[in-house]
């Protein structure tokens, strides 16, 4: 999610729906700003479809420096191409004249080639190593620190990139710096920056290590065309079909009406929200998955049913499941690890359930420093705990409940509870303060 998330509100027509494609202006007849969206939508299919291809021809052959560097530089270009179709620049915009096609790439390849420098010269210098994991995430924290307005540090003509991908960048490299004492034989840089740069995930995961990358690049693996298209079809079935209908009675279907929400429709808007996030984050999944197998690179399952938890704790191993596992293995199990070695044994107990609490204030912070964000990881963090705890199973009246209903019978409810709490904390993820004011108030 992250950055990527506002491209998921954006359909290709606008709120005015297909028509008015042209527009008069002098000296005469023009694309709108609908028809250039249109056809920006085609251009990045097109370019898709070819960086596929090549890709997949390309890992067919042996396995050299030469390609190593080849496959480096097609994904730094499908990267590039991914931006421009992103930020809608490719035909509307001047920044083509403005050189960003250089430098865009270019700064995120300095940040790849100081933690691949930082690496290999961990084995002289140990220290090495740990500034190597903790500089992606800097430039990310940096970054987000400073807002939208970050990029005005470069030129006030880029801020229409806003650091696109920098998030599942940062995530890569931490990643792949904490695996790297386990990989052999080292990998060369352009390997890394192959890797790095993979446009299927760039923009919004899933977040693979590089060892699973590697198997790739190592052997050619089976492909399943027929199921890798029919996978990236229903992706875009989710998100073209399912999703707009969802979006149409979520919060900013309650926001277009213009009158004062009650709360059976902001009990609806919060259900048809949280299955619209559901929809278009894992349709993009679905093609990200389906593109890279094509090409012939394996990469981590993100979603694995979580509309069926039944727990929240659940939910959070089934919903972005590579986002939860690197919080886990990057920031949980290093932080309770080293408290656990300091801490009283009196004081051990809370240890895990604050711990787990302060991750998910993370997690909610990375979508965004502002409250309603923050709000919303202590909302899951807090229910995580309370599961972690043996909570509601350790009340009396839910196991009697439980005892009553049957195993099958409580696992719906369960399911139910599960998925309305879920719902409804996704209105602190899509609503600030003043944002939910004016729904309630109709705008008034």
């Amino acid at each position: 999610m992250g950055e990527a998330d506002s491209a998921f509100h954006r359909g290709p027509f606008g709120s005015r729906g297909a028509g008015g494609f042209l527009e008069l202006a002098a000296p005469g007849l023009r694309p709108s700003p609908r028809l250039r969206s249109v056809l920006m939508a085609h251009a990045a299919l097109a370019g898709c479809l070819a960086y596929v291809v090549l890709a997949a021809l390309l890992l067919r052959l042996p396995a050299t420096a030469w390609r190593s560097a080849a496959f480096a530089w097609l994904n730094i270009a499908g990267v590039t191409f991914l931006a421009f179709a992103y930020r809608d620049a490719l035909i509307a915009g001047g920044a083509l004249r403005d050189n960003v096609a250089l430098l865009f790439p270019s700064v995120y390849l300095l940040l790849v080639g100081l933690v691949h420098a930082l690496l290999l010269a961990s084995g002289r210098w140990p220290r090495a190593g740990t500034i190597a994991m903790l500089l992606p995430v800097l430039a990310l924290l940096a970054v987000r620190a400073l807002g939208e307005d970050g990029a005005a540090l470069l030129n006030a003509r880029y801020t229409a990139f806003g650091w696109v991908g920098l998030s599942y960048l940062a995530f890569r490299m931490t990643l792949f710096s904490a695996e790297w004492h386990t990989l052999e034989p080292r990998p060369r840089f352009t390997d890394v920056v192959g890797f790095a740069f993979f446009p299927p995930t760039f923009l919004i995961g899933p977040i693979s290590p590089y060892a699973l990358h590697a198997q790739g690049l190592a052997a050619r693996l089976p492909r399943d065309y027929l199921r890798a298209g029919s996978r990236a079809l229903f992706g875009a079935a989710k998100i073209a079909f399912f999703g707009v209908l969802l979006q149409r009675v979520a919060f900013e279907g309650l926001a277009s009406a213009g009158r004062p929400a009650g709360a059976g429709h902001l009990l609806l808007a919060s259900f048809a929200y949280f299955l619209y996030l559901y929809c278009n984050f894992s349709g993009f999944t679905d093609i990200a998955i389906a593109a890279a197998h094509v090409v012939g690179i394996p990469v981590r399952e993100n979603f694995r049913s979580p509309l069926t938890a039944a727990s929240v704790q659940e939910f959070w191993t089934r919903w972005h499941i590579t986002l939860g596992d690197w919080f886990r293995s990057i920031v949980f199990v290093p932080i309770v690890g080293r408290l656990a070695r300091r801490l009283p044994p009196a004081s051990r107990a809370a240890l895990v359930p604050v711990t787990t609490v302060g991750v998910f204030l993370l997690v909610g912070l990375w979508h965004g420093f502002a409250w309603h964000f923050a709000l919303f990881g202590l909302v899951h963090g807090c229910a995580v705990a309370m599961n972690q705890a043996g909570l509601p199973q350790r009340l009396a009246p839910l196991r009697a409940l439980h005892g009553l209903l049957g195993a099958r019978v409580w696992r719906i409810v369960a399911v139910s509870a599960t998925f309305t709490f879920v719902a409804l904390s996704f209105t602190l993820f899509a609503n600030t303060v003043s944002e939910f004011r004016t729904l309630v108030s109709g705008g008034k």
